[in-house]
């Protein structure tokens, strides 16, 4: 892809799975997975997904030096942080004061931020006015927020999951009194096939002058992918990216999108499987054929399709054939 291009409306679709982990648990609900109660789909927020792709960039492409002055144009605002003294962690405005932000360009310096927005939390100061002597008016750096041109809807799994409640032991007692160690309960998917559905809005950035640019977006893509292979911590070990998908269309429809690209995708169970035990790729195909149509009926409005695959990962019909093949590029 052409990173100084200018950049058009796209949509992403973005599949990976979840096998014995808790893709986003509920902290009002014991930390269990998030489960629709009717369909017994598994939710992921926006907010996790982020989370994962904010963690990537962070740790593996910006790096530990991300907060000096010099990283200016590659930092997340948005990161766990400490105060250096009292080791307490710091809410938005003191990351924001640590990092010297003074204005609203100033978090425009920080990658997540031009991606997904945010609150900008800098204090209205007061200042002497001209109006009058002793008068005083507001300076030029309010508390305001940005509405970020990349954003992604609940992501919701293709298939209806069960929970698996485990109980295990500590070596440590709760209060430090008893002779056996603590009790403590986790919880896990068995598997889930979760799809997330996401718009790139261009017109958005231009709006709020936000510098928004094609590295940015190639920048979240490989984010997407590589951050969700790397949720290496115990609860969240056991995740794959399987499909990531990017429409983008041509300048002149840059109000267009399908919009839920997620809808009609079915899990087509192999080897006896029902949709209840499936338990791995290896279980099922997955039906893309209504995905497929959609596209190809508004196959005028697209410049080009971006696709990443996980080699294991099954799809029926393969793309090329549907007759849109010469849309495609590879990321």
């Amino acid at each position: 892809m052409d990173k100084n291009k200018d950049l058009s409306r796209s949509e992403i679709l973005f599949i990976y799975d979840a096998k014995d982990c808790n893709p986003n648990g509920d902290p009002l609900d014991e930390n269990r997975p998030r489960i629709d109660p009717e369909t017994d789909t598994n939710l992921v927020t926006d907010v996790r997904l982020k989370r994962t792709v904010r963690d990537y960039v962070h740790n593996y492409v910006f790096g530990p030096n991300q907060d000096k002055p010099e990283f200016s144009d590659k930092r997340i605002f948005i990161i766990e942080d400490t105060d250096e003294e009292s080791g307490a962690r710091l809410n938005v405005a003191k990351r924001a004061e640590k990092l010297g932000f003074k204005n609203a360009q100033d978090f425009l310096k920080c990658w997540d931020v031009r991606l997904f927005g945010g609150t900008l939390a800098i204090e209205r100061k007061k200042s002497k006015g001209k109006k009058g002597e002793g008068s005083e008016e507001e300076d030029d750096s309010p508390l305001s927020s940005l509405t970020g041109p990349v954003q992604f809807h609940m992501g919701r799994s293709l298939n209806p999951v069960s929970v698996n409640a485990l109980q295990g032991t500590s070596v440590f007692s709760s209060t430090g009194k008893e002779a056996m160690g603590s009790m403590r309960m986790e919880y896990q998917v068995f598997y889930s096939l979760i799809a997330f559905w996401g718009v790139v809005n261009p017109t958005t950035a231009i709006r709020q002058g936000i510098p928004l640019n094609g590295a940015d977006i190639d920048l979240l893509m490989e984010a997407l992918w590589e951050g969700t292979l790397n949720l290496t911590t115990r609860s969240k070990i056991g995740q794959m990216p399987r499909l990531l998908l990017k429409v983008n269309y041509k300048p002149e429809y840059s109000r267009f999108f399908l919009g839920e690209l997620e809808r009609g995708l079915k899990m087509v169970p192999t080897n006896g499987a029902s949709p209840e035990s499936i338990r791995s790729i290896d279980d099922y195909a997955l039906d893309i054929s209504s995905l497929l149509n959609r596209l190809s009926a508004c196959e005028e409005k697209i410049e080009s399709i971006d696709i990443r695959q996980d080699s294991e990962f099954k799809i029926l019909p393969d793309f090329k054939p549907l007759g849109i093949n010469k849309l495609f590029a590879g990321f």
